[in-house]
């Protein structure tokens, strides 16, 4: 066996002894400038922070990345520690940013020491994560994002919250099909490829859509982003300030824009072909001008399907490189749902300050387990709202097969809030004005917030505000 072998060799058995530790651990190598570098990590930094090994180690090499940042601060605060004439009391800890740009707090122990077989300086960190997390949040706002006529923009800066905070639910893929869906994603956002995340209504496109932004925003700062819902009653005129021209050039604005730029667009299946086209002239303009573009997109049907309908050129598909990704219905990934339905009822219980808190029965557990949820997230949310408004004590009825507010009629939640004989008298206006005063009482007048009023309607605030305005009601004070 030659010298280059046995090297080889000895550095795969370090790495296979590193996974078997039961924490994530990083390696550095102290140069003679004495500054440290990353040399090495295990695989327990993808379930912490959602990186390979591999590619947290190459990001770190980056200047420009966040993460050299982060792992400087790291170090700085061991060679503080390693000269600090008494151990710390508690554990102490540091702050890095997992792929999507959250930042999670983890405790961690060191060593400082010399190989022996090289002579080089090394320094081990042990990294032990938080069960309180430090939230990172966009300039979108909320988390249904703040919009103007259907367009949302980010220009991805980020604040870190101040103290540490309670996360947000987590992403649930409990079942082999999300965890399938979730590492396609992720894959997608590393690669050059516009993004088509196509499957029924209400499945989660959206927040994967999302997730992939974060992904690509984090892993080059400085990207623009830009949304477009082509649902949106205003879409034609937020498109138009899509398509602004320079008045003196007649370029398109956004190809002048001289930094990577994500264009997010949801419900694809609605654009019209002239507005596609135009999207295609931008990024070939820009692709002149050699600024990257992305398209993230969501859709209920794939590429093919839109193509062969004639809601898309064909010539499109030939001339761009597209991922698609489907997104299961919850049917689909029935193991998802327990987690799913006790974060969500939670919350809205939370919201609703109900005490003591109520919970399904494992015989209503098992009902809706089963039950087949033909509008996914958008049914399933409307049956646990209406068990929390019409919770008696510890006890939730549970009402499967409710109306949805995508069938254009509210009236499956008035049934939980008011009497039969109610919603036989009372005009839609008055009922609904009826309905928005009993969710806004539930919430104290609050209309933002995860225990807001909007949260527990499943709506962005600002259109709840519009619909309040429009019947004239005023939350209590």
């Amino acid at each position: 066996m030659s010298h280059q072998e046995k090297i080889a060799l000895n550095s795969l058995f370090w790495r296979e002894m590193l996974d078997k530790l039961p924490a994530t651990v990083l390696i550095f190598k102290i140069d003679e400038q004495e500054q440290a570098r990353l040399l090495l990590t295990n695989s327990h930094i993808r379930k912490d922070l959602g990186f390979s090994p591999e590619e947290y180690v190459l990001a770190s090499e980056s200047e420009e990345s966040p993460i050299t940042a982060e792992l400087d601060l790291l170090i700085d605060e061991v060679a503080r520690l390693s000269h600090a004439s008494a151990p710390p009391d508690s554990l102490p800890s540091a702050v890095l940013s997992n792929r999507q740009g959250e930042q999670m707090r983890f405790g961690f122990s060191f060593s400082v020491f010399q190989s022996k077989a090289n002579r080089s300086n090394l320094i081990s960190v042990a990294l032990v994560p938080a069960l309180i997390r430090n939230a990172v949040f966009s300039t979108e706002g909320p988390a249904d994002g703040h919009r103007q006529n259907g367009v949302q923009e980010n220009n991805t800066e980020v604040a870190a919250a101040k103290g540490d905070v309670i996360p947000p639910p987590p992403f649930v893929a409990v079942s082999e099909v999300m965890k399938g869906v979730l590492e396609k994603a992720d894959h997608a956002a590393g690669i050059e490829a516009h993004i088509l995340l196509h499957g029924e209504i209400a499945t989660g496109k959206r927040a994967i859509a999302s997730r992939i932004e974060k992904t690509c925003v984090f892993a080059k700062p400085g990207t623009q982003v830009m949304h477009i819902d082509f649902r949106a009653e205003a879409a034609e005129a937020s498109f138009q300030k899509i398509v602004e021209r320079d008045q003196t050039s007649g370029a398109y604005l956004l190809a002048q824009l001289p930094k990577n730029l994500i264009l997010q667009i949801r419900a694809l299946d609605n654009i019209k072909i002239p507005q596609l086209e135009t999207i295609a002239e931008i990024i070939d303009e820009r692709q002149a001008r050699d600024y990257r573009t992305r398209l993230i997109m969501t859709s209920r049907i794939s590429l093919d399907q839109l193509s062969e309908s004639g809601r898309i050129p064909a010539s499109l598909l030939y001339k761009y490189t597209f991922f698609p990704i489907p997104v299961p219905p919850l049917r689909h990934r029935r193991e998802d749902l327990p987690e799913i339905i006790e974060i969500w009822l939670s919350r809205l219980v939370a919201a609703a300050d109900l005490r003591p808190a109520p919970a399904y029965t494992p015989q209503q557990m098992q009902q809706l387990l089963q039950h087949e949820w033909p509008e996914n997230f958008q049914s399933l949310k409307e049956v646990i709202r209406a068990s929390v408004l019409s919770a008696n004590g510890e006890k939730l009825p549970l009402r499967l097969g409710i109306k949805t507010f995508g069938e254009g009629k509210q009236a499956g939640l008035f049934g939980g809030a008011l009497a039969p004989e109610l919603q036989q008298v009372l005009s839609y206006d008055e009922m609904s004005r009826v309905y928005f005063r009993h969710v806004l009482d539930l919430t104290k007048g609050k209309i933002y917030g995860d225990d807001g009023a909007a949260a527990l309607l499943g709506m962005p605030p600002t259109t709840l505000q519009s619909k309040l305005k429009k019947l004239k009601v005023k939350p209590p004070k």
